[in-house]
């Protein structure tokens, strides 16, 4: 009976054997440099006596050279070899792996060969294998090669190569081969360290898939995100690594808070040794609508005003003003009525990302004044020229008041040009940076607010 390497008696196979010494047993199953034992019994007809044993047996080393390589299937379970006897060749030496280090992947700590042993495997789809010793605590070393022909070692090259288990304790070999052809036939050569002895060695796939790009993650300024929703299919065990090295994450976490409001993205990356994959999220930060600060403008019965003034700090533009009766308006401009009193205006600026923001302006009509009383008299004191214009604009002051500003506007009241005037008689306005159409040039003199039409041509 023949078990297992430290097995039971009665847990391995039975073979019937004669009593002809020279005969030989094979099991196909067997392999080189296997350890097992051996237990013995006598057979006389009907009596039988008690097994003997065991006897520990070494199966041959006919892996010894490249040529005999015993075949190692990728994805079986790793097998216990023993290099007993094994030795060491003239071309072995030749093609011995640099000394790159102990825990590389591209040689070892040393050149010097022990007992060298050969397998051979057919690389996988992915093209990446993990060579793993770490089976038995034994101190030695693997290559692994490609060689179209095993007679010719030094026409072999060298593929990968480790002494001590990478990234772990173990003095056996246990790192990654990425980039073999799939479907290829490659060599791998084990060598003691030192005294012979028992060894394991299993190969397996490494296929790592961080995921798919999913949909682009859409926040607003200091909100948060897991990165995980931007793809889709992914595995765990990952890193979320950011392009920008500004960007700190926490894990999958991206908190846009202090980050410019632009576009981020992120590779989520997986790896195993040599393989790695990644996939993509992208991230676009939204800064948050801002419709200013309340405030309040004081008018004349019948004057007309624009409600941006009465706003303060930062105004987006693209907002909607609602009067005191919550109706839009087309722009920020309005004229008050006949009735003094207080009127409530609110500005609201929408987005489809982040909340929306709202101010308010307070309107106050002082009945003490009244606009139109002298606007009629003051509107023919100045006057614009030439209209149509296409250059420049002129604008003539004969009303005897202060001008304090001058303005353009287009047609929905939003100011194009602003600025000091120049001069209180007579000022002239560069219109080259007008597109054509109508526009409305408006000038304050103190407490009022003059108005008129003009074409660019």
């Amino acid at each position: 009976q023949v078990v297992a390497q430290d097995s039971a008696l009665y847990t391995g196979t039975v073979y019937a054997v004669d009593n002809n010494f020279t005969d030989t047993t094979t099991n196909a199953a067997w392999y080189p440099g296997q350890a097992v034992q051996v237990y013995v019994q006598a057979v006389c007809g009907q009596d039988t006596s008690a097994y003997v044993g065991p006897i520990s047996l070494i199966m041959p080393i006919s892996n010894d050279n490249a040529c005999g390589a015993h075949e190692i299937i990728v994805g079986a379970p790793g097998l216990l070899y023993n290099n007993t006897g094994a030795t060491v060749s003239a071309e072995e030496l030749g093609i011995v792996p640099p000394v790159t280090g102990a825990q590389t992947t591209t040689g070892w700590a040393n050149d010097n060969l022990n007992h060298t042993t050969w397998f051979k495997f057919t690389a996988p789809a992915s093209g990446n294998v993990r060579v793993d010793a770490t089976g038995v605590a034994y101190n030695g070393q693997i290559a692994v090669y490609y060689g179209a022909d095993c007679s010719i070692l030094p026409s072999f090259t060298l593929e990968g190569a480790n002494d001590n288990e990478i990234d772990g304790t173990s003095e056996a070999p246990n790192f990654t081969v990425c980039g073999l052809t799939p479907g290829a036939e490659y060599y791998l050569m084990h060598d003691g360290s030192g005294t012979a002895g028992n060894y394991t060695i299993e190969i397996s796939e490494v296929s790592v898939y961080a995921g798919v790009e999913g949909e682009v993650l859409e926040i607003c300024y200091g909100e948060s995100t897991n990165l995980f929703l931007g793809i889709a299919n992914y595995t765990l065990g990952g890193e979320w690594i950011a392009t920008s090295p500004a960007v700190v994450l926490q894990n999958e976490t991206f908190n846009s808070t202090d980050y410019a409001s632009q576009t981020y993205t992120f590779n989520y990356v997986v790896s195993d040794g040599c393989a790695v994959d990644q996939a993509t999220t992208t991230v676009v930060v939204y800064a948050a609508p801002s419709a200013g600060q309340d405030g309040s403008i004081t008018v004349c019965l019948n004057e007309p005003f624009d409600l941006l003034i009465g706003l303060g700090g930062v105004v987006d533009l693209d907002g909607t003003w609602y009067n005191p009766s919550n109706q839009t308006l087309p722009g920020s401009l309005d004229t008050s009525g006949s009735l003094a009193g207080q009127y409530n205006y609110d500005y609201i600026v929408t987005s489809t990302i982040c909340p929306n923001d709202s101010a308010n302006v307070i309107v106050i009509v002082d009945g003490s004044c009244d606009y139109t009383a002298s606007i009629n008299e003051l509107a023919a004191q100045w006057e614009i020229y030439p209209n149509p214009a296409s250059a420049a604009l002129t604008i003539a002051n004969h009303t005897g008041l202060s001008i304090s500003s001058l303005e353009i506007l287009d047609i929905n009241g939003k100011v194009i040009l602003s600025g000091k005037p120049t001069q209180q008689l007579q000022n002239e306005i560069d219109l080259t940076a007008l597109q054509t159409g109508m526009y409305i040039v408006r000038m304050k003199c103190e407490d009022q607010m003059l108005s008129k039409r003009f074409i660019k041509q």
